[in-house]
């Protein structure tokens, strides 16, 4: 759930905080705490100013002072906060299916930041996109499904006209909101299940049984969510990244269709092959979105 496009299916997060740096790019302190929350005037003001509003019964993080489930009002995209801390980003080398650019290495995320709980679906995207030649941009038609056939820059003119300060996620914020704190293949474990994630389940991963496979996508938050309620961070569609690939990153993988194969891609959609991810030269390219307001905490809208 980085902007992509989970632009296939979209979703959304925001960072709470101040600057407007990428976590994970570039070299990085140790993560800094907040000295002391924000008050309630000041988060009011700046969701405000963000176009998101908190959703009704969320509690408070105790650390900064933000509520802990936002809505964007543009597009109805609900934004959970991920916490900030440090990672182990990539494989271990003897991890099945591992692609050699996965090197393992720490990655710190300064400030904590809002991330889609769900990828952007159709009807987020077109409630933004209505008036352009982008408003129906998908294969597998229905309101809930993610929006799947968009280009990163598509993804740009989405995140540009829904307001807010909005930005797909770093590639180390993406991987670090898949994990959810985990170390194994997948943030379920060390194998997964066609229950958990939408993938072709007649190729099973680490000695898992076969099972079904559906040939389109899911509607978003239609399976169960990650330990930090974050769904469909495995399977179901690739999602875009803000930054672009690099040697010694974990790559990002793209596909506009429920995901053939339980490929392992490090916490990313692990049901397809691992292919560059890169800002595509047209929307043959497609991926999901995740958002990310620059203002406050980033907020980050995911695609699926």
């Amino acid at each position: 759930r980085t902007l992509y496009t989970r632009f296939i299916p979209c979703g959304l997060a925001a960072v709470v905080g101040g600057g407007a740096q990428l976590a994970g790019c570039g070299r990085e302190p140790a993560v800094v705490a907040l000295a002391t929350p924000a008050s309630p005037g000041a988060v009011a003001d700046a969701l405000q100013r963000a176009g998101m509003a908190p959703v009704p019964g969320s509690a408070t993080d105790a650390a900064t002072g933000y509520p802990q489930r936002v809505v964007h009002q543009a597009t109805a995209a609900v934004l959970q906060l991920i916490p900030a801390g440090d990672f182990t980003m990539g494989s271990p080398a003897g991890e099945a299916q591992r692609q050699a650019d996965e090197v393992q290495h720490r990655r710190q995320i300064r400030q904590p930041y809002y991330f889609g709980v769900t990828e952007v679906t159709q009807a987020q995207w077109r409630a933004v996109m209505k008036d352009t030649s982008l408003a129906e941009p998908s294969c597998f038609t229905g309101d809930d499904l993610p929006v799947e056939v968009v280009s990163w820059e598509d993804c740009q003119q989405f995140l540009q006209k829904a307001g807010g300060g909005l930005r797909l996620p770093s590639e180390a914020e993406w991987e670090y909101a898949c994990r959810a704190g985990t170390t194994t293949p997948f943030s379920f474990g060390a194998t997964i299940t066609p229950e958990q994630a939408n993938y072709d389940g007649n190729h099973p991963y680490g000695g898992a049984s076969e099972g079904l496979h559906r040939e389109q996508t899911v509607a978003a938050g239609s399976l169960p969510a990650n330990a930090w309620g974050l769904h469909e961070m495995h399977g179901n569609v690739w999602e875009w990244c803000q930054d672009g690939w690099r040697p010694g990153a974990a790559r990002r993988v793209l596909c506009r269709h429920p995901l053939p194969l339980p490929r392992r891609r490090p916490q990313q959609p692990r049901a397809a092959p691992p292919v560059h991810r890169h800002r595509p030269a047209s929307r043959e390219d497609s991926a999901a979105i995740t958002l990310c307001p620059l203002p406050l905490l980033p907020s980050i809208l995911r695609g699926a």
